[in-house]
């Protein structure tokens, strides 16, 4: 990890890597200036249950909603439930907790019908330059 820090031949670097390296860092980043993004929960370690993440899921009154984990990219992780799904077999929840439970913090956003048409687009700019 020491060589990753002190490198200095590494894009992004090891501070834009720590900021873009866990998801609720840079989404509220980009949230704070007004960049448009899908309603989202972040789901803390130490902070989080899956009787309370479907509690806070309905009293938004989502009805179909998308896990992921905040470190993972591509479908690592990757879940899309309904609420219904989740009141007929609590333990899809339950189970998601235990297999990850070890992960930091778990991005969950309202499922927003035509992603898969319109997919997700992340880039980058830092002082000013893409």
């Amino acid at each position: 990890m020491k060589a990753f820090k002190k490198a200095k031949n590494l894009f992004p670097t090891w501070p834009q890597e720590e900021f873009i390296m866990q998801k609720s860092r840079y989404m509220k980043a980009c949230m704070d200036a007004g960049v448009p993004m899908a309603p989202t929960i972040f789901a803390m370690k130490n902070h989080r249950s899956p009787a309370q993440l479907l509690q806070q899921i309905k009293a938004r009154g989502w009805k179909a909603f998308v896990m992921k984990q905040s470190e993972s990219g591509f479908c690592l992780g990757f879940l899309k439930l309904t609420v219904e799904q989740c009141e007929q077999d609590p333990s899809i929840l339950s189970s998601y907790f235990s297999d990850y439970a070890t992960c930091s913090e778990y991005i969950v956003q309202e499922a927003i019908e035509g992603f898969t048409r319109n997919w997700e687009t992340r880039c980058f700019w830092w002082n000013g330059k893409f």
